[in-house]
């Protein structure tokens, strides 16, 4: 082989490899989000590494962008970000070439997102280049949600109590500071840095008690820069208290006679009966805190004696008003009553 054809063999080896490096070394590959507000978030990227010296010259650039529900498993959540890449380069956001920052507006309020930049360039050699980069992004954080009594163990004594976790991209940058509080909001507990959205806390059956809970996101290192960390407002105060029980009961032809322990505190009692252990309950009844006893003739809208059930399945669910609003409580547990037989058996519903 002859020095000059060696020499011209050479020399295209050595373009390609520079147009490959180049090719390679051109996006940085590294996008953050630098700022968000509770209806925006704020993404930044990196520009191409020779893009100012005029090696590569950038023709689009254009973002899409989807929301990712909290409930979304991993399927359904690559779902997502194959759509927020669709919508990326089908336009969804055009952004002026050659700018490397864009805030996203109109979304909600403590949630996440996944942005994709999608963006093409062409090189001095002729070569057109078009590739993609996205990250999770997050709106601010408000206030907790959804604080809920989950259950109130009788037996043991404990109550449990559950709330919406806040969205982030590791669980371990939210944490959450509960205060569980008597009926008069005098503190019983103070506890902080929980790492889990629920809570659990020994109480006394036929009592009233309150809590709050608010969250505090740390900005992650990976996927963030400069944003710090933010803590939410306390949620609204929750009301705890137990579901009453049954203390004697009896079933005959035409009526039941139903009786439970009053809770101190509550507004009102609404009694639901149903012939199945886990559904079909209806409304039977609403009394007054004052009353802890009722007779029942009819359900669904026919005498007991007409419905021949030998047994039926009742609870008793308290109500308390708390600024001109009821506040409800889910129940634990579920009482069956016999036809002729005094007494009760309990379940759970």
């Amino acid at each position: 082989m002859s020095k000059s054809i060696l020499k011209a063999m050479t020399s295209i080896v050595f373009t390609l490899a520079c147009l490959f490096v180049l090719s390679k070394s051109a996006w940085a590959g590294t996008m953050y989000q630098t700022g968000n507000s509770e209806t925006s978030v704020t993404v930044n990227w990196e520009s191409l590494a020779s893009y100012n010296s005029g090696s590569y010259s950038m023709t689009a650039q254009k973002i899409g962008y989807v929301e990712i529900p909290q409930d979304a498993d991993y399927e359904k959540e690559s779902s997502l970000k194959a759509q927020a890449e669709t919508n990326a380069k089908n336009g969804q956001i055009t952004v002026t070439p050659g700018t490397f920052s864009y805030t996203i507006t109109g979304l909600k309020a403590q949630a996440e997102y996944y942005v994709v930049l999608y963006y093409a360039y062409t090189s001095s050699y002729g070569y057109a280049y078009e590739n993609t980069a996205g990250i999770p992004a997050f709106t601010k954080i408000k206030k907790v949600t959804n604080v809920a009594q989950y259950r109130w163990w009788k037996y043991i004594e404990s109550v449990d109590v559950s709330w919406d976790s806040i969205p982030s991209y590791y669980s371990s940058n939210v944490t959450y500071d509960v205060v569980f509080m008597d009926a008069k909001g005098k503190t019983i507990e103070k506890k902080t840095g929980v790492t889990y959205n629920s809570y659990s806390h020994a109480i006394k059956n036929n009592k009233i008690y309150k809590i709050k809970v608010r969250a505090t996101r740390k900005a992650d290192s990976y996927n963030m820069k400069g944003m710090g960390t933010e803590t939410t407002a306390w949620s609204d105060v929750q009301y705890l208290f137990t579901q009453p029980t049954i203390t004697s009961s009896s079933l005959t032809k035409s009526k039941m006679k139903l009786k439970w322990g009053k809770i101190a505190g509550v507004t009102s009692y609404d009694v639901f009966v149903s012939t199945k252990q886990n559904s079909g309950f209806k409304k039977v009844k609403t009394l007054k805190a004052k009353k802890n006893s009722v007779t029942i003739k009819k359900f669904k809208g026919k005498k007991l004696k007409k419905l021949k059930k030998k047994k039926y399945y009742v609870y008793i669910v308290p109500n308390k008003k708390v600024n001109g609003k009821i506040v409800k409580k889910d129940v634990t547990y579920v009482y069956e009553i016999r036809f002729g037989k005094n007494g009760f058996s309990e379940g759970y519903k």
